[in-house]
Formats: C-alpha cells, sequence, structure tokens
C-alpha cells in the first residue's frame, strides 16, 4: 500500500495543469502477504494444506480476486489415515473469491483420490460445482492408461471426464479368446480322382 501510494504521489508531482488523474482500482492490490500456508482442519484432524510464496488481494477489483504470482500448492488429506489423498499446484493462480472459481496456469498438475493424474497448462476450478474444466490440451494419466485431449471437463475428483476432442493411447486388458475350431485338413489320398478332358 504504502508503494501504491507513492506511485501516486510520483504521478501527481510530475503533472501539471488540469490533468486528470485515472484511478486503476481493478490492478491495486489492496493486501500482499508473504509466505502464505494455511491449515484446514476439523476436531484436530487436517484436512487440507495450501502453500503459496506471494499472495496478492485484489479487493476493489469488480469481480475481486487474489493472485499467487508465484505459484500454488494444495494438498489434501485422508480424515482416516491422514495420508495425503489429492494435490493441486501451478505456476500462477487467480482465485475470483466471489465466484470461487479458480484459474491455474503453467505446468498445472492434479492429483485425484484415486490416483489419477491431471496435466494441463491451463485450468479453471469451480469450487462450487466441484468441476474442472480445460479449452486446451489436457491429458490424464489413470495407471497405464492415458487419454489426451482438448476441451476438458471432469469432477474435481477426477472420478469422472470426458473430452470433446479426443487423442491418445488407451490401454485396454482383455480376456484371450479362444480361436475358432477349424475345418479338417484333407488327406491327398482322399481327394477323388476326376478324369482329366
Amino acid at each position: 500500500m504504502a508503494l501504491s501510494a507513492l506511485g501516486g504521489a510520483v504521478l501527481l508531482a510530475g503533472c501539471e495543469g488540469d490533468a486528470a488523474v485515472v484511478s486503476n482500482d481493478e490492478a491495486m492490490v489492496t493486501r500482499s502477504v508473504d509466505s502464505v500456508r494455511m491449515v484446514t482442519s476439523e476436531n484436530g484432524v487436517v484436512k487440507n494444506q495450501f502453500v503459496t510464496p506471494l499472495m496478492e488481494v485484489h479487493a476493489l477489483a469488480k469481480d475481486p480476486f487474489d493472485e499467487y504470482r508465484y505459484g500454488i500448492e494444495a494438498v489434501g488429506y485422508d480424515e482416516q489415515t491422514g495420508l495425503e489423498n489429492s494435490r493441486v499446484t501451478a505456476d500462477y493462480a487467480l482465485h475470483f473469491t466471489e465466484r470461487d472459481l479458480w484459474d491455474l496456469k503453467g505446468n498445472v498438475l492434479v492429483v485425484g483420490e484415486q490416483g489419477r493424474r491431471l496435466f494441463t497448462q491451463q485450468l479453471f476450478w469451480d469450487v462450487t460445482l466441484g468441476k474442472f474444466y480445460s479449452n486446451v490440451d489436457t491429458k490424464v494419466q489413470d495407471g497405464p492408461s492415458e487419454s489426451i485431449g482438448s476441451g476438458f471437463e471432469a469432477a474435481d475428483d477426477l472420478s469422472s471426464w470426458t473430452f470433446r476432442q479426443v487423442k491418445g493411447v488407451v490401454y485396454v486388458e482383455l480376456e484371450p479368446t479362444p480361436a475358432p475350431a477349424s475345418a479338417p485338413e484333407l488327406q491327398p489320398d482322399s481327394l477323388s480322382q476326376s478324369p482329366m478332358l
């Protein structure tokens, strides 16, 4: 805030006459927090952990948002075992606070509760609806199978997903099928001899 005020003072000092000063509330950082580590727990059991080097709050924007210029890491824990069961990481993120919508960018990785892994360069996460979606190439690894495509939409636990345009390799285990019964082989001496004309 002090730097914003200083920048405004420098701008005013350099202006003479009837020049109008335009305020850009959309870009103004109203609060900045370094080295954020938030832990959510219930009855003494840790449920989630959120870590980021820098959080900048833009509370005066028309659509208020928090900006994470140096990335985020969010981890979910199993309530019974206390072990990690989900993870979301990205190089950059915006969180539109009133809509509870995340815009994740750059090396986005999501690990779901079933161990499925999602990789993309941009992913939207609508927390209210419990959905992920993306319009750029996205890859989902499910064991040895890989599904790649664009126009991606999924449940935010990766229990189900769809692509509008699919490409990639999917491995499927099939039961071996028995070979069809073949016709008996004919022996040369069993062939009837027909006279040559």
